[in-house]
């Protein structure tokens, strides 16, 4: 599936939605002038590697944007900026993300829903809710410690 962008403005803000694949194919579409831009990747299913250059050329490209605020980070895009050091640009700041857990016991996977302010904040603090599945057992998160990279910095 194409990557399929939906758009709504106000004076202050841009919001993209992002769904589908971000790849070799994936046009994502440019607003130099945008004061704010909140990018919604919830419903982004994949990102291979010319997708990540792709993106990375973008967020270049759009470096005098004031702020790029990510909302709804998959894992394939966490994981992408836990390892790759430019990946997120000076001016963007993930406003959320998901983190999966896994229960060995009923093989269950849960991804979890984390709030910038809430749940971490760019000064080390990380915090985790414990996580159940449906048998009551605790969960185990599905992730590297690298995964959290992104938030030390």
């Amino acid at each position: 599936m194409p990557i399929d962008v939906k758009e709504t403005s106000n004076a202050n803000e841009t919001k993209l939605e992002l769904m589908g694949t971000i790849d070799e194919k994936a046009l994502l579409p440019e607003y130099l002038q945008a004061p704010i831009l909140r990018i919604d990747l919830g419903r982004v299913t994949n990102i291979n590697s010319i997708g990540v250059r792709n993106f990375l050329l973008w967020g270049a490209k759009h470096s005098d944007v004031k702020s790029i605020r990510l909302e709804n980070c998959p894992a394939i895009f966490v994981k992408n900026f836990s390892n790759i050091s430019d990946f997120l640009k000076p001016n963007m700041t993930v406003m959320s993300f998901f983190v999966p857990y896994y229960s060995e016991i009923t093989q269950e996977t849960i991804e979890v829903h984390l709030v910038k302010g809430r749940d971490f904040n760019f000064s080390g603090m990380l915090n985790l809710p414990p996580v159940k599945d449906s048998k009551g057992n605790t969960m185990e998160m599905d992730v590297a410690d690298s995964y959290f990279s992104f938030v030390k910095k």
